[in-house]
C-alpha cells in the first residue's frame, strides 16, 4: 500500500534502531515516491518560521511601544499626548480609524471622547488657581487658597485633596477610571493622563494606573496578548496573524504555550470554534440533551421536555398544567370512550408510518455513542499529556532524575538536552492528538463519511502509533537510567539509546507537524495527490 505520510531525513536513519530491533518500524513511511502526503511549503508547518512570526516582550517594551503609537498620532493629528492617548484608548489603538473619523468629524470625536473644543489650546489643559481671596470648594465645603484649588480648562475648580480623593477612588473601582470626566456631574470633560498623574502624585494609585493605561494598550490591540501563564506578565505580539478564527500557537518565554487567537490552550488542528463548542459540550451537564432524546418528549403546548414516571398515558405538565396523552401527544379531551377509553390511546396513524418518537429517541443514543467514542479518546490522551508533564517534572523539577542519569551513565549534564526535547514533544503531540479527535468529532459525521474520513483515521491512528513509540521510550526505557539501582552502563547502550530517542522526538515532530498542515487544509492536498496517482 501506498504510503499517506512521508518523513524522511538523510540525517536519521533506520540503523539507529539496530540495538533495540525496532528497525524498519518507519520503513512504510519512508519512500518519496509513495507518499500521498508532502509539504512543499514548509513554512506553513515549522516550529522555526511560526517562532519568527511572534516575539515575547516585557512591560517596558510593550510601554514604548505605546509611546511611539503615540508620538506619532500626536504628529498627525497636532495634539499634545495626552490627547492622542486618550483617541487611541478610546478607538482601541486603531490609529488608522482614529484617522478616518478624525478628519471626517473632528467635533463629533472630541464630543464622544471628552476632549475640550478646538478653541483651547494645548497648553490649557489643567490650571491650578493663585492668588486673591480664599475660594470654597464645591465637595467638602471648605475654604481654600486658590492655589490649592485645581480646576481643567472647563474651569470647574475644587480643592486637591478632594480632587486626588476622586481619582483615587476611580482607581480603585477599576480601569473605568481611564475614562474619568470632571468632578463637576454636569461636565462631560475627560480627567487626561497626564492631569491624573498630577493629581496623584507617587504611591499604589500611581502604579495601579499606569498597569491600567499598559493594558488597555495591549487589550485594544490585535497583535498584542498577554501570556495566560499565572504570573507571567509578558505579552506576546504577533507579527502576521492568520484571522479571527484560525488557530496560532504561541509560546511564551515563561514556557507557557497557548493560542494567540483565542488566548485558551493550544489546539491545533481544531479550530477556535470548535474547540470552545468541544469544552462546553464536555461539561458537567452538557449531555442532558441527549439523555432527555433518549427519555422525554416535549409537552405539546410550552415544549417543556418531561419524563414519564407512571404507568398511565394521562399526562399533565407541571409548568403549563396542559392534558395530553403519551403515546400520540395529542390533547387528552379527544380521548374519550369514542376513541377506546382515557388509558388506551387507539389512534392509527396509516400504514407503514414510522414510530417518530422511537426514531428521535434512538437518534440520541446513537448521538450519545458517537460523542463518547470521540470524548473517551480525547480525555484518554488528555490524561497521558497529564502523566508525560509528570515526567518531565520528574526529571526537571524537585526529584532531579536527570542529576540520576547522569551519574548512572557517565553522561555530562550539558549532554543530557535531548531528554528534555523529547519530554517536550510528548506533551505537545498528547495535545495535537487528543485535539484530533474534536477536529474528527465536528468534520467527519456520517453524512461526510467517506474516502476522507477513512484517510484522517489512518493518519490519526498511524500518528498515535508513532506517539505511543516516543512516549514509551521516554516513560519505560529513559526512566531505568534514573533507578538508583540501574547497575553499570556501558558508554555505548546509553549512546545507541539517546541515538534512538532523539531520532523518535525528530520522526514524531514531523510527522505531527504535517499531519496538523494536511488537517488544518481539510484534507485536500491528499485529496488532489491521491486522484492524481490514482489516474
Amino acid at each position: 500500500m501506498a504510503s499517506i505520510i512521508s518523513i524522511s531525513d538523510s540525517s536519521y536513519e533506520d540503523e539507529d534502531f539496530d540495538s533495540d530491533g525496532e528497525q524498519g518500524m518507519f520503513s512504510d513511511v519512508s519512500s518519496e515516491e509513495d507518499t500521498l502526503m508532502t509539504v512543499e511549503d514548509s513554512e506553513h508547518i515549522s516550529g522555526s518560521a511560526r517562532k519568527s512570526r511572534f516575539a515575547c516582550l516585557d512591560e517596558a517594551t510593550v510601554m514604548a511601544k505605546a509611546e511611539t503609537l503615540v508620538a506619532k498620532a500626536s504628529s498627525l493629528l497636532s495634539l499634545p499626548s495626552s490627547s492622542s492617548k486618550a483617541l487611541l484608548r478610546y478607538y482601541k489603538w486603531d490609529e488608522n480609524r482614529l484617522s478616518d473619523v478624525w478628519f471626517s468629524d473632528e467635533a463629533k470625536v472630541r464630543e464622544a471622547v471628552g476632549l475640550k473644543g478646538e478653541s483651547h489650546s494645548a497648553g490649557e489643559e489643567s490650571t491650578s488657581t493663585s492668588g486673591g481671596q480664599a475660594s470654597l470648594c464645591g465637595i467638602c465645603f471648605e475654604n481654600y487658597p486658590k492655589e490649592e484649588m485645581f480646576a481643567m480648562e472647563c474651569g470647574h475648580a475644587f480643592c486637591r485633596t478632594c480632587w486626588r480623593s476622586y481619582a483615587e477612588n476611580a482607581i480603585d473601582e477599576g480601569a473605568g477610571s481611564l475614562q474619568l470626566r470632571c468632578i463637576n456631574p454636569d461636565c462631560k470633560l475627560l480627567v487626561m493622563e497626564d492631569v491624573m498623574l498630577s493629581l496623584l502624585g507617587e504611591g499604589r494609585h500611581r502604579e495601579k494606573y499606569l498597569q491600567f493605561s499598559m493594558r488597555s494598550f495591549v487589550d485594544g490591540s490585535r497583535m498584542l496578548q498577554w501570556c495566560p501563564a499565572p504570573g507571567c506578565t509578558k505579552v506576546i505580539e504577533c507579527f502576521d496573524h492568520p484571522g479571527s478564527e484560525t488557530p496560532f500557537d504561541v509560546q511564551c518565554n515563561c514556557g507557557h504555550g497557548f493560542c494567540f487567537t483565542c488566548g485558551e490552550e493550544s489546539h491545533r488542528p481544531a479550530d477556535c470554534t470548535m474547540r470552545k463548542n468541544w469544552i462546553i459540550k464536555n461539561s458537567n451537564e452538557s449531555e442532558n440533551l441527549n439523555w432527555i432524546l433518549s427519555n422525554s418528549k416535549p409537552c405539546p403546548k410550552c415544549k417543556r421536555p418531561i419524563e414519564k414516571n407512571y404507568g398511565c398515558m394521562h399526562m399533565t405538565c407541571a409548568v403549563c398544567k396542559y392534558e395530553f396523552c403519551w403515546l400520540c401527544l395529542g390533547a387528552w379531551k379527544d380521548h374519550g370512550e369514542r376513541t377506546g377509553g382515557f388509558y388506551s390511546c387507539n389512534k392509527y396513524e396509516g400504514k407503514g408510518s414510522k414510530d417518530k418518537d422511537k426514531k428521535r429517541r434512538d437518534f440520541g443514543r446513537v448521538s450519545l455513542e458517537r460523542y463518547m467514542h470521540y470524548f473517551e479518546r480525547w480525555n484518554a490522551n488528555k490524561t497521558s499529556c497529564a502523566k508525560a508533564c509528570e515526567t518531565h517534572s520528574r526529571f526537571l523539577g524537585l526529584e532531579d532524575s536527570l542529576t540520576a542519569v547522569s551519574h548512572n551513565t557517565g553522561a555530562p549534564m550539558s549532554q543530557l538536552a535531548f531528554i528534555s526535547e523529547a519530554c517536550n514533544q510528548v506533551i505537545e503531540c498528547r495535545k495535537t492528538l487528543m485535539w484530533t479527535y474534536t477536529y474528527g468529532y465536528y468534520n467527519f459525521d456520517k453524512n461526510k463519511a467517506g474516502n476522507m474520513k477513512e484517510f484522517f483515521e489512518f493518519l490519526q491512528g498511524d500518528a498515535e502509533y508513532n506517539l505511543e513509540l516516543l512516549h514509551n521510550c521516554v516513560e519505560v526505557e529513559l526512566q531505568k537510567y534514573a533507578e538508583d539501582g540501574c547497575g553499570e552502563v556501558t558508554r555505548e547502550e546509553f549512546d545507541a539509546f539517546r541515538c534512538k530517542l532523539t531520532g523518535l522526538t525528530k520522526v514524531t515532530r514531523e510527522y505531527f507537524e504535517k499531519l496538523v498542515y494536511e488537517l488544518e487544509n481539510g484534507l485536500e492536498g491528499i485529496k488532489t495527490r491521491y486522484a492524481s496517482s490514482a489516474s
